[in-house]
């Protein structure tokens, strides 16, 4: 392992490398542009690689097949399994998953969320790293270097170094709920895209020689990456169908690249590097972690229905049958039903933050999300018919007002449903909506829990008892002390920038999980929000 931080393996951080865009790199051209790139990376994260990371370029057709995503329908999955039993899980998983979007008003009854996801990820990877394997990816039109963003690699070779010391194919870096994967992958990708952030602004500023790339201009604020999602040039399709496009289901998958590298440029400005290596040894729980810049640990939450039911829980998917979607998905349910279905929750161009830091483009933040500290949703299906489905879905607040704020913008998304009163605390929306049924909305104390039903007659049979025990907040123990880029352990090459560039099988609740990419934030939200 080289100890020179911005040297690696015969090419410094600043050589100057040629490469001709659109014609394939032999084997010399391409090592020396993934060693420049990795010194690069060293300078940046004040580490050093313990080893090179080969590189391949395929097309973006050959990645579609690869993956399986010309099908629609289709979940990308790891290992071998009979077909049958595949096509039993994912039937399961489909219905399941499918319940938990319809609560949380992103994804109706009349689109499949897998399907959803998977146009979006086949269209907008620019490259991935699969943990554990040494290797990069890189995706573009022709498979070439033609197309990519100079900080593709930089982004991906940040996955390999992680990688490399943490070993982030464990557990603890999965997430087992939707929200605990929003937040490792807010630690994962905020630092691949603080990285590459970083990187970009070297580029523009000309403190670095860096390969072409056309619309390169708009990279580091539409630039992102993700566990099995991606970047490219698919944000003109977007744009162009955005009838056909749902975004909220595009913001709750961005949130570790948007979010994520505000949160790592937070804890590098209080203790350094140090301070985000540190977490890789605990990952963050929850996405509300991210977005505040300090630990929110989930409270415990049990739901559990009268004895002798006929509902019943989904079998083998999720944690016992529950998920746990997050701040986060709460924000870009109330994005999505403002902007599409015109609730009139809060002004979706607040997602710009436009007076942020380098690393502080976006913003979920709002009154009806803030001040989450737990939930947990339980889909049902009946057993004497699997088509009659319900859940329930139970929160818990920092304040009553937290909670209240929280279950009358529900009743707001249910109102702009066309929902009807017909009953106390119980609305319900037309057979003619995406989200029909039958809604009980109830606040006890910091607890809200809202319970969904085909039918009233459906929701008294679903009469759940929830119990909520508080999680501890650990003390934060961080002091403030800014740092920069320049090395205190290794040698290290003279660079001038510092930490910002302004100054020089299924995953639960996502269903697709077999890589680390990188992908470009579709431009046309970032339109969209700016002039809604």
């Amino acid at each position: 392992m080289n100890s020179t931080l911005g040297y690696f393996d015969g090419e410094w951080y600043n050589s100057t490398i040629h490469i001709t865009p659109g014609k394939p790199l032999n084997a010399t051209e391409r090592h020396a542009f993934v060693a420049r790139t990795m010194a690069r990376d060293e300078l940046i994260l004040h580490r050093n690689y313990k080893r090179y990371v080969p590189v391949k370029f395929l097309s973006r057709q050959s990645y579609k097949q690869e993956r399986g995503l010309n099908n629609s329908n289709s979940s990308t999955t790891s290992g071998k399994r009979t077909a049958n039993a595949t096509r039993a899980t994912n039937s399961t998983y489909s219905q399941w998953n499918n319940v938990i979007w319809r609560a949380t008003f992103i994804v109706g009854e009349r689109q499949n969320v897998q399907a959803v996801m998977n146009r979006f990820y086949g269209g907008h990877v620019g490259g991935y790293y699969a943990p554990h394997s040494n290797n990069v990816t890189l995706v573009s039109p022709n498979g070439t270097v033609a197309g990519l963003s100079p900080s593709t690699l930089a982004h991906e070779l940040t996955h390999a170094m992680q990688d490399q010391y943490y070993n982030i194919s464990q557990e603890k870096y999965q997430g087992r709920t939707q929200d605990s994967q929003l937040a490792a992958e807010g630690l994962l990708e905020g630092q691949a895209n603080y990285v590459k952030a970083v990187y970009h602004h070297e580029c523009q500023s000309g403190q670095w020689s860096c390969i072409s790339q056309q619309a390169s201009s708009t990279s580091s604020q539409s630039s992102a990456s993700s566990s099995a999602s991606g970047s490219n040039q698919g944000s003109q399709q977007s744009a162009s169908h955005p009838h056909q496009t749902n975004y909220g289901v595009e913001w709750v998958l961005y949130f570790p690249y948007a979010m994520g590298p505000h949160y790592i440029s937070t804890l590098v400005n209080q203790r350094g590097w140090q301070a985000v290596y540190h977490r890789f040894q605990n990952p963050p729980k929850t996405s509300a972690t991210i977005i505040a810049g300090r630990p929110v640990p989930p409270a415990t939450i049990n739901v559990s229905l009268p004895t002798g039911s006929h509902w019943q829980r989904y079998q083998g998917v999720g944690v016992n049958g529950t998920d746990r979607p997050g701040e986060a998905t709460i924000y870009s349910m109330l994005w999505w039903q403002t902007y599409h279905h015109h609730a009139r929750l809060i002004p979706p161009q607040n997602i710009i933050n436009k007076n942020g830091g380098p690393f502080d483009h976006y913003d979920y933040l709002s009154p009806p999300s803030a001040g989450w500290t737990g939930g947990k949703i339980v889909p049902f299906h009946s057993q004497a018919n699997a088509s009659r489905r319900g859940f329930v879905w139970a929160t818990t607040w920092r304040t009553h007002t937290n909670a209240t704020q929280f279950r009358t913008a529900y009743k707001l998304i249910l109102k702009a449903h066309n929902a009807t009163k017909t009953g106390p605390s119980t609305w319900t929306v037309p057979a003619s909506d995406a989200y029909a049924g039958t809604y009980r909305l109830t606040t006890n104390g910091t607890t809200d829990t809202i319970v969904s039903a085909p039918s009233p007659q459906a929701l008294t049979e679903l009469s759940p008892s929830v119990t909520v025990h508080a999680a501890q907040t650990p003390t934060n123990t961080t002091t403030s002390t800014a740092t920069s880029h320049t090395a205190t352990s290794t040698t290290t090459a003279t660079h001038t920038n510092s930490s910002s560039p302004t100054t020089s099988s299924s995953s639960p609740g996502f269903g697709i999980a077999v890589a680390l990419a990188a992908f470009t934030l579709v431009a046309g939200l970032i339109a969209l929000s700016r002039r809604s």
